[in-house]
């Protein structure tokens, strides 16, 4: 979508509006997946995880869960 990674994890962390969430999540997936080096797979592992843990939405932590699990082992770990 033309954005950085930085602003999809900006908008993951500070966006109140759940489907905006969801939507950085996706990007962030397709980001770690079409870049394949370990700095921005474990710069989304640590976002998306937080997302796992703390999001106030269900359907966000669902879709971070759905997001690591999709993600490379050695970045999801």
């Amino acid at each position: 979508n033309g954005r950085l990674l930085s602003a999809w994890v900006t908008m993951l962390k500070d966006d109140p509006v759940p489907r905006k969430r969801k939507a950085a999540l996706v990007a962030l997936g397709q980001i770690a997946a079409a870049r394949q080096d370990k700095l921005t797979g474990q710069t989304v592992a640590v976002a998306v995880g937080k997302a796992v843990r703390s999001d106030a939405s269900p359907a966000v932590r669902q879709q971070a869960a759905v997001t690591l699990g999709q993600m490379r082992l050695d970045d999801a770990a």
